[in-house]
């Protein structure tokens, strides 16, 4: 399976003068996905629109859903409805958990 980014080229004037893009593997994406969070040491996965967990690393062991997060699920609709947002919650361990999410409409 692949993974289709496509970009509008626009002229100066805001007019289309062609259309470029990009195709991935979903397992060039996986393996992307594990180097940065090796580099970074975060842990990174794409959500559907639902909040379902679509693309991971091999070593995810999250819920398959961010509603079924404990913590997490709390601020799930506003983590849904945001276009980019940095929010906190705390785990029942007592971990603090710290959430970048940014909408990347190109995979919806």
């Amino acid at each position: 399976m692949s993974i289709f980014i496509n970009y509008r080229v626009l002229d100066q004037q805001g007019g289309l003068i062609g259309i470029t893009g990009v195709g991935l593997s979903v397992d060039s994406v996986a393996r992307l996905i594990e180097s940065y969070q090796r580099r970074y040491g975060r842990t990174i996965y794409f959500i559907d629109r639902e909040g379902h967990v679509t693309l991971r690393g091999d070593g995810y062991s999250g819920n398959a859903s961010i509603h079924d997060a404990p913590g997490l699920s709390q601020r799930a609709v506003h983590l849904l409805t945001s276009q980019s947002v940095s929010v906190g919650y705390e785990r029942d361990d007592g971990t603090t958990v710290f959430v970048n999410s940014r909408l990347v409409p190109e995979f919806n």
